[in-house]
């Protein structure tokens, strides 16, 4: 088999292959592959041009391979099941998937997305295992890129390579513990307050921070950590207010009270995000799915996006 010309071969061309050598017959190959006698003719020759062979020959009423063309059926063969595997990975069964989901987030997301996520995937992932890691804004892009297939989070950077999609809103409340102190419900009760923040790794200054500034008023940031649980323990007790999403009470904040802020904030937004390179995988692309569904259930989800 001299001058071997792969640019003359294709995926369809290589099926008629296989199909001649199992039905015996390039008229019968043709129907199986749902194509006319000449497309089929025109192919095999294709084909005997390519590898240099005819391939087959005529044996009574059919065709049989050559000593090359059994060969190049065997080679043919295995090549094509290597690429049906291949597009078999880009198919998804959670009902048969073995594999982690691994998300970043944080205590917020984890009680209003991660908790009912986790029934969806008992129900219709059984043999998936959930994995919540910290999350970590300074190896965002990094870990995305490798290890996490989604981060939950309120203020996602606009880096190249990442790619977001804004789940829900909620509204901005001020949290505080009613045993030590009144709800702050004046602009100047606010200001005089110590603020407690938790900056996720990132900056302190917030959205609460630039709407005051606009008002020509600061506040006094008396305790920084860098996670909401720490924050919840450290202000128990304490004086201490903070603003955060009205749905934490249901969790992290729910031995603290809480009143409307009197600064007037935009809603907190929720977004979901992933690296580009795993944006057409299609367990993530399910998983997004299944997230934009819980988002629904809330009632107030914003993009289709996912």
């Amino acid at each position: 088999m001299e001058n071997f010309d792969i640019n003359a071969l294709d995926i369809k061309t290589l099926r008629l292959l296989i199909a001649i050598a199992d039905s015996g017959s390039v008229s019968l190959a043709a129907e199986r592959r749902g194509m006319t006698q000449s497309t089929a003719s025109y192919g095999l020759e294709k084909l005997r041009q390519a590898f240099g062979d005819p391939l087959f020959i005529r044996s009574g009423r059919g065709v049989i391979a050559t000593e090359g063309g059994e060969k190049v059926v065997a080679a043919c063969r295995e090549s094509l099941t290597q690429l049906d595997a291949l597009g078999a990975l880009r198919q998804f069964d959670p009902g048969s998937a073995k594999r982690d989901f691994v998300f970043a987030a944080t205590g917020y997301e984890l009680e209003t997305l991660l908790v009912p996520l986790r029934q969806v995937l008992e129900k219709e992932a059984p043999m998936t295992r959930m994995i919540v890691r910290a999350l970590d804004l300074g190896k965002l892009v990094e870990k995305l890129a490798t290890e996490w297939d989604l981060a939950l989070m309120s203020e996602p950077p606009n880096v190249p390579f990442l790619k977001k999609a804004l789940l829900f809103e909620d509204d901005y409340v001020t949290f505080y513990d009613p045993e030590v102190r009144e709800a702050p419900k004046t602009l100047e009760a606010f200001c005089a307050a110590g603020h407690a923040v938790a900056t996720l790794g990132g900056s302190p200054v917030s959205e609460v921070d630039r709407q005051l500034e606009t008002l020509g008023r600061a506040r006094h940031i008396a305790l920084m950590v860098s996670h909401f649980e720490g924050l919840a323990r450290l202000m128990r007790g304490t004086p201490y207010i903070t603003t955060l999403a009205k749905g934490k009470a249901q969790g992290l904040m729910r031995d603290f009270d809480f009143t409307e802020c009197v600064v007037s904030l935009p809603k907190v937004p929720i977004y979901a995000v992933w690296h580009v390179r795993k944006h057409a995988d299609p367990s993530q692309m399910w998983l997004r799915q299944r997230l934009k569904q819980i988002a629904r259930a809330k009632g107030d989800v914003i993009s289709p996006s996912l």
